[in-house]
């Protein structure tokens, strides 16, 4: 996969020093607790592909992919993403 822009980069320009790139699930897995748990600003860039469609062929836009990762970061993590609880 090409990368338009490198985000990394970026941030790491901008002084971010927790900066981490991911490119499988399996790399994220294997970060997961370093990029979230310790302390400190963190940037990470996900290479990932679009979840496209739930099982079923019913269409997710990029909206509610956003919000069921972070979600899924607040319950994996014991951490708050998001500052509105799920209705």
């Amino acid at each position: 996969m090409r990368r338009r822009n490198d985000y990394a980069a970026i941030a790491r320009a901008v002084g971010i020093e927790r900066v981490f790139e991911v490119d499988s699930l399996e790399g994220l897995h294997s970060q997961f607790d370093k990029i979230v748990l310790e302390p400190g600003h963190t940037f990470t860039v996900l290479e990932v592909e679009p979840l496209r469609e739930k099982p079923g062929g019913v269409p997710i836009d990029d909206v509610e992919s956003k919000f069921r990762f972070g979600r899924y970061i607040e319950k994996k993590a014991g951490i708050k993403v998001f500052r509105h609880p799920i209705p």
